[in-house]
């Protein structure tokens, strides 16, 4: 970062060695996906987001590819060196390692595609069948975005990490089809392609990641085996927020390890033995634990909830409720009355969690 004094971390130093290690292993192990792949041509990335096989996921990486082209280079050139590092570092390992290479697993790994299961819209507690084989044009997809982002990333990379990149841009496979020089140091900078920027996409993708970051911490919570997949289900207002799951229910399903993942109304009864997790004031995720967990350890858990909820909602109605609070902004009013909907909102959910764990155990 710029400032007259440098304080050099070792702890930093080691840290973006690891990384070198990470970049190292990542680009090599997503290699063996895309070792078939002849790119069309140099040009032959811009047909990819009007590809007809292209999938939400897709979508999602050539977005935050050039996001994180478009930001880079202007952080570049204000010589905020620091900055551009950081965003890096962050697109590597947390949208590609994390997200994308997890995520076309099961379209580029044949032995993984039965891990993948999907839920059918709409409230039915029937099971979801399993999802159909990814077609040809999916899978000419998923390997045409995996070589797109890994290519433009390391030419992304270059300037910070000279060494790692060139070593690794010459092992990119078929790369003469690209017609580019025999060297990174000499090839152009990546660009951005206006055409790949989805902000709306990448909302629904982060929709998927929360709702597969609660499921993967209730299956801690509850020390669930990795081989067993019970069913998820999700209540949602936000007709955005229910289509971005049940459009992704297939990735959601093969990170989360869960066996379908369906949507019920806000009138439905889920089925008996489900455990909830409040995700957001737009989102509860359920899970039907039916002989998996203990029923009594889970009301334990439940009604510390409830104790942790009802002193927030005492707190708020005690503050709404003083002499001249009509005097306060009306900003952090209208911020106190949302956040006070919240909590009691989350209570209603969890003591009527409580009601169903309790008729379960009679």
């Amino acid at each position: 970062m710029q400032g007259r004094d440098v304080n050099l971390d070792i702890k930093r130093v080691v840290g973006y060695r690891q990384f070198c290690n990470k970049l190292w292993n990542a680009v090599k192990f997503a290699l063996t996906y895309v070792g078939d792949f002849v790119p069309a041509g140099p040009q032959f990335h811009l047909a990819i987001a009007s590809h007809p096989g292209v999938a939400k996921r897709d979508l999602f990486i050539l977005s935050r590819l050039a996001a994180t082209v478009r930001d880079v280079d202007a952080c570049l050139g204000d010589y905020n060196f620091g900055t551009a590092v950081s965003m890096l570092h962050s697109f590597f390992l947390y949208d590609v390692c994390d997200t994308y290479v997890e995520l076309v697993k099961p379209v580029l790994s044949p032995w993984q595609q039965g891990d993948a299961t999907a839920a059918a819209a709409g409230g039915s507690a029937a099971a979801a069948p399993a999802a159909e084989a990814p077609s040809a044009d999916r899978k000419f997809c998923a390997q045409a975005t995996l070589y797109t982002v890994i290519e433009h990333y390391l030419r992304l990379l270059h300037p910070i990490m000279p060494f790692v990149t060139e070593e690794l841009w010459q092992r990119l496979p078929n790369r003469a089809s690209l017609q580019c020089p025999q060297s990174i140091m000499i090839a152009q900078y990546p660009s951005v392609v206006p055409e790949w920027l989805n902000p709306s996409i990448e909302a629904d993708m982060a929709v998927v990641k929360d709702a597969i970051n609660g499921a993967r911490s209730i299956r801690a919570d509850y020390k669930i085996p990795n081989h067993v997949k019970p069913p998820f289900f999700f209540r949602t207002e936000s007709p955005e927020v229910r289509a971005a799951l049940l459009a992704q229910a297939d990735d959601f399903c093969f990170l989360a390890k869960a066996q379908a993942l369906q949507w019920i109304g806000a009138q439905e009864e889920p089925p008996a033995g489900c455990s909830l997790q409040v995700l957001s004031d737009r989102l509860t995720l359920l899970v039907n634990l039916t002989g998996v967990i203990d029923v009594d350890v889970e009301l334990g858990r439940l009604n510390k909830e409830v104790e942790r909820l009802r002193p927030i909602i005492d707190s708020y109605k005690r503050k709404m409720a003083m002499a001249g609070y009509d005097k306060v902004p009306e900003s952090v009013r209208a911020l106190n009355t949302d956040k006070l909907a919240g909590a009691e909102g989350e209570l209603a959910v969890v003591e009527a969690a409580i009601l169903d764990f309790q008729k379960l155990k009679v």
